[in-house]
């Protein structure tokens, strides 16, 4: 079906409407899908990591049982290659499931950092709790434990 002034418009239909959205959100060849969320996620698991070793360093333990396998074996070296290399996987993920569902590439981005975010949360929240008991074992403030 043509439009009624001849032109050679293309027929809109709801495939080539989804496939036109899908080649708009991709980006051209060798630029990441979601740099924002990439940013995020290696922000957050550096963090992660950072939070890790202070904590352990602090007397606490690893609840990862591999992470803990990894640390011990390789102490903070393979810590860190362990943990770069989980995100490489999660963004190579990403990215070859955007490239052919880019909605879903996406959510998968976005679920990556929330997640990333919990550890992050559990182990800054550690950390403080530390921070307040030796300030309370000093006579510096009153036990927040009852």
């Amino acid at each position: 079906m043509h439009p009624p002034d001849g032109s050679d418009m293309e027929e809109l239909t709801p495939r080539s409407t989804s496939h036109a959205i899908a080649q708009e959100l991709a980006p051209r060849r060798g630029a990441a899908l979601y740099p924002g969320a990439y940013t995020w996620f290696v922000f957050l698991s550096a963090l992660d990591l950072m939070l890790t070793w202070t904590i352990l360093y602090l007397g606490g333990s690893e609840v990862n049982a591999l992470a803990a396998w990894v640390i011990d074996q390789y102490d903070l070296r393979g810590l860190v290659l362990y943990k770069f290399s989980l995100v490489i996987f999660v963004i190579l993920a990403c990215e070859v499931v955007g490239r052919f569902k880019p909605q879903r590439g996406l959510r998968l981005a976005k679920w990556s950092v929330m997640i990333t975010t919990v550890p992050v949360l559990i182990g800054s929240f550690l950390i403080f709790r530390n921070i307040l008991d030796e300030l309370a074992l000093h006579g510096l403030l009153q036990s927040v434990r009852p």
